[in-house]
């Protein structure tokens, strides 16, 4: 999934660099590394989201307000926490590579 992203975050900038005629090295520099720390932070925040929704406050307030869902169970905040890690794993890999990418260039 992360080199998917890459690859599309790179054609991106490549698109870039040919629209607005500026070369590929600054595209690559700016916008590819750009494009990938705001791609992290959205990753981390879906991740908080999903680990938050799992939560029992959560629960009761969907029960109170919207009057669905049944009594809340540890194995839900377990599912949420485990949906969650993939999103934040993904996400603390392309912060690192925008970092790296950052200072190499």
């Amino acid at each position: 999934m992360n080199g998917v992203i890459a690859a599309a975050d790179l054609a991106a900038s490549i698109g870039y660099s040919a629209f607005f005629a500026v070369s590929v090295q600054d595209a690559v520099r700016n916008l590819f590394t750009a494009l990938l720390l705001a791609e992290a932070g959205a990753l981390f925040l879906l991740g908080g989201f999903f680990a938050y929704g799992g939560t029992i406050f959560v629960s009761k307030v969907r029960q109170l307000v919207l009057g669905t869902g049944g009594e809340w169970r540890p194995e839900d905040a377990l599912r949420g926490e485990k949906k969650a890690f993939s999103y934040i794993l993904l996400a603390s890999l392309l912060f690192t590579e925008s970092l790296l990418l950052s200072l190499i260039l």
